[in-house]
C-alpha cells in the first residue's frame, strides 16, 4: 500500500507542477503504519557460531569472501559494502571510510526496454559517512580479494574494467545486490546454514556487539552509522 502511495504521490506531484491538477490529493493521506502483529521479512539474527561457520569457508568462495567479511566484521548496510572502493581504505591500512552506497537504478529506454545499472550515491545520512577499523581477519580477506582481482585482470585479456570497487565480478565491474544475492543463497544452502537476508547480517553483528561483546551503545550507534542513539536502542536494545 505504501509503495503504491509513493508512486501515485510522484505522479500527482508531476501533474501539480505542470498545472494539470490544482492540488496533490495524496498529501491528504497518511502512510500505513506497520502493526505489531503484521508479518515481517526480518529473520532471527545469526548466532556467533553460525557467523563463524559462514566465515570459515568463505575464503574459498571468490564471489562472497570479501563481501561476507565486510558485512560480518563491520555490520555494514549491503549497499555500503558493495559500494566500497580501494581508495576508501585509509592511508593507515587499519581503517576504511564509508563514503557512499551502491544503488541499483532502473531506467526505461525510449524503445520501452527496461535496463538496470549500478551507481554510487551519497551515504544514507551524514552519520553514515564514517571511519571503521579493519580487523586482522578482514585485512586478510581484502588481501585475498586484491590477489583475485590481479588474476582476473590478467585472465581477461584486456577486457578488465577497472571500476576501483572491492567487491567485483570477474570482469571488474561492481556486483549488484540482486546478482550477488543468488550466489549468497546458493552458498548458504551448500553450507547447511539457515538463510537470512543481507540486512539481517547487519542485525546479527549489532545484536552480538551489544550483547555478547557488551559494546557501549554509543560506540555501536556510531559504527552502524545511525544518526541518533535512540535509533540503535529502538532496533537492537
Amino acid at each position: 500500500v505504501n509503495g503504491a502511495r509513493q508512486v501515485l504521490g510522484a505522479i500527482c506531484t508531476h501533474a501539480l507542477r505542470n498545472r494539470i491538477i490544482a492540488f496533490n490529493p495524496v498529501e491528504a493521506t497518511r502512510p500505513v503504519r506497520r502493526q505489531k502483529e503484521d508479518p515481517t521479512q526480518i529473520k532471527t539474527p545469526w548466532s556467533c557460531e553460525e557467523i563463524s561457520l559462514v566465515l570459515s569457508h568463505a575464503q574459498t568462495n571468490d564471489n562472497l569472501d570479501a563481501f561476507l567479511h565486510l558485512m560480518l566484521h563491520l555490520g555494514l548496510r549491503p549497499g555500503e559494502a558493495l559500494g566500497l572502493r580501494w581508495c576508501d581504505i585509509d592511508k593507515d591500512p587499519n581503517y576504511l571510510w564509508i563514503n557512499g552506497t551502491l544503488k541499483e537504478e532502473r531506467r526505461i529506454l525510449p524503445s520501452g526496454q527496461g535496463v538496470v545499472r549500478t551507481v554510487i550515491v551519497e551515504p544514507k545520512t551524514a552519520a553514515s559517512r564514517r571511519k571503521l577499523p579493519i580487523s586482522e581477519a578482514l585485512a586478510a580477506a581484502l588481501d585475498r580479494q586484491r590477489m583475485r582481482q590481479s588474476l582476473y585482470q590478467v585472465g581477461n585479456h584486456g577486457n578488465w574494467v577497472d571500476s576501483g570497487h572491492i567487491v567485483t565480478t570477474r570482469r571488474g565491474t561492481a556486483f549488484s545486490a540482486s546478482h550477488l544475492r543468488r550466489r549468497y543463497a546458493q552458498y548458504l544452502e551448500e553450507m547447511k546454514v539457515r538463510y537470512i537476508r543481507f540486512h539481517d547480517m547487519r542485525h546479527s553483528v549489532a545484536t552480538l556487539a551489544l550483547g555478547d561483546a557488551n559494546l557501549p551503545i554509543e560506540k555501536a550507534s556510531q559504527a552502524l552509522g545511525h544518526t541518533r542513539i535512540d535509533t540503535t536502542k529502538q532496533i537492537y536494545a
